[in-house]
């Protein structure tokens, strides 16, 4: 009898193969109940026959009713089938098979998961680790972050690396998944704190005299709790907010201004942003309305106008007018009035060159004389205005002027410390720059000179001291040289010309005005 049992079932194993329906899958301590099989008629004696993996099955000892309930615990992992089958009284006969499935996927549910380790709060844009201990039966894990967060290395571990890129404040969580099914998460609340932002552009002053202070700012660094301000070069008040304030020393150099903020998160510091600042020699820093010694005043535009006082000790604390001109460069817009005592000077070494000089004058060098004409300066012939013996008495003594000479002394020539005669060369000089800026380039107007700039026609002196053409010409030296004779000038008359590429004799008495070095 235990054989045809054993054949009828192998027959009804094949006979229903394609009726084989997954009811379930069940995992360790878990168990199925078999009870959707339709009730034979007229019966209420069943017997169930189990088969692992296609093998040959076997009966069940004490299944007897119409549903079974499969455990899993004590089986194999692998895929059961159960055939029912009823008895037939009429015939004598088990009939009525039906054929079920269940899946023993062996195993246990993950176990829940543990404390996450890892660093809270943290800082927006940085990367931090996090782990969980090995959760028992989990084949992998999954983990959540905060939104804007990111997994960059461990993804389906225990142990992640996250990127806060633009995390907000949220969890991190992770569960562990096997066959079974998931277990119980772990949760840690994360607080994602901002970074200071970077500073933005310090205001201030660039160009400062030695022994000043000035005041430097900076708009609100965001997410800053405090600022830190420091001067290569110079001293601050250690100010720990958006404003500070520099001394300078006693010596010309260039110092740096910086500053970052920090916020009070630990987030480490924002972006420095820095400000170079020349410190030269010279007086206190201008107002709006205050003195200006060799320094260019602050955040001007065309059309500021300034005082300078000439501070040598011989210049008798004379005062002039200085106006940013269109050209963006500091000019005097008074003719220069130096020495207080003009007259004729003599030079250290001037007859050295064993020489009496082009007119057989010795013993002297150079012209002063005042003018009569109203506003008008001195007028100084271009040995006077060079302030050097050379120009004198070697006629092709070229100085070799460039536009700003700086610290050049044979371009200062006879103007204040830190400014200089403008250069004149015709197609690129300091004289040419400013007509094309102030006056279109044009030879045929000297409005723009006249209006701006303040032309002062005070004619020029002769050789023998005789005033010309005052109220007529307004004519001014520059340091530029021409040839052995003449030197280049800026030249313009009342008849509405200007020519900044003339040039004079340098025996001839014209006026001076200044340009600041830059």
């Amino acid at each position: 009898m235990k054989t045809k049992i054993l054949v009828l079932i192998t027959i009804l194993l094949v006979a229903f193969a394609a009726q084989v329906r997954a009811q379930g899958s069940i995992c360790n301590d878990e168990s199925y109940t078999i009870n959707n099989a339709r009730p034979a008629s007229g019966t209420s004696k069943y017997r169930w026959i189990e088969a692992v993996n296609g093998h040959v099955g076997t009966l069940i000892e004490g299944a007897t009713d119409a549903s079974y309930t499969v455990s899993a615990n004590g089986k194999t992992t692998g895929t059961y089938s159960y055939v029912r089958q009823a008895y037939a009284a009429g015939c004598g006969l088990w009939t009525e098979s039906n054929v079920f499935t269940v899946q023993i996927l062996g195993g246990a549910f993950p176990a829940d998961a543990g404390t996450i380790t890892g660093a809270t709060p943290v800082c927006a844009g940085t990367t931090a680790t996090y782990s969980v201990e090995p959760i028992a039966y989990a084949d992998t894990y999954v983990w959540t972050l905060p939104e804007g967060a990111g997994i960059t290395a461990g993804t389906n571990t225990n142990t992640i690396t996250v990127q806060f890129t633009a995390a907000t404040a949220g969890t991190i969580s992770v569960y562990g998944t096997n066959a079974c099914g998931t277990g119980t998460a772990g949760i840690l609340p994360i607080t994602v704190n901002p970074v200071t932002g970077p500073a933005g552009t310090i205001t201030g002053p660039t160009l400062v005299g030695i022994n000043t202070s000035a005041t430097y700012s900076v708009d609100s660094i965001v997410n800053a709790a405090s600022y830190t301000w420091t001067a290569d070069g110079a001293n601050t008040n250690d100010s720990a907010s958006d404003a500070v304030s520099v001394t300078f020393g006693d010596a010309a150099t260039v110092a740096t201004i910086a500053v970052f903020g920090t916020n009070a998160y630990g987030c480490g510091n924002g972006a420095a942003s820095s400000l170079s600042v020349q410190v030269i020699t010279g007086g206190q820093q201008p107002g709006g309305t205050g003195t200006m010694q060799e320094f260019k005043p602050v955040n001007d535009t065309a059309g500021s106008t300034w005082t300078l006082t000439d501070t040598r000790a011989d210049a008798g604390g004379q005062t002039y007018k200085v106006r940013l001109m269109e050209d963006g460069r500091y000019w005097m817009v008074q003719d220069l009035k130096y020495p207080t005592q003009c007259n004729k000077t003599t030079f250290a070494g001037a007859t050295d060159a064993g020489s009496a000089g082009r007119n057989g004058i010795s013993g002297f060098l150079g012209d002063c004389r005042s003018n009569t004409y109203t506003d008008a300066g001195y007028l100084y012939d271009w040995m006077f205005a060079m302030q050097n013996a050379q120009a004198y008495y070697n006629s092709s003594w070229n100085p070799g002027c460039t536009n700003n000479p700086g610290t050049k002394a044979e371009c200062r020539g006879i103007c204040p410390e830190g400014w200089h005669l403008p250069t004149g060369n015709p197609t690129s000089g300091e004289f040419t720059l400013l007509n094309n800026a102030t006056n279109g380039g044009r030879t045929n107007t000297d409005a723009g000179l006249r209006n701006n700039w303040g032309e002062v026609y005070g004619g020029y002196s002769s050789g023998a001291g005789t005033l010309n053409y005052q109220g007529s010409y307004a004519i001014y030296w520059s340091s530029s040289y021409f040839d052995t004779n003449y030197a280049h000038t800026l030249t313009s008359n009342n008849s509405s010309s200007v020519n900044p590429r003339q040039s004079f004799d340098k025996f001839i008495g014209l006026s001076v005005r200044c340009i600041r070095n830059y």
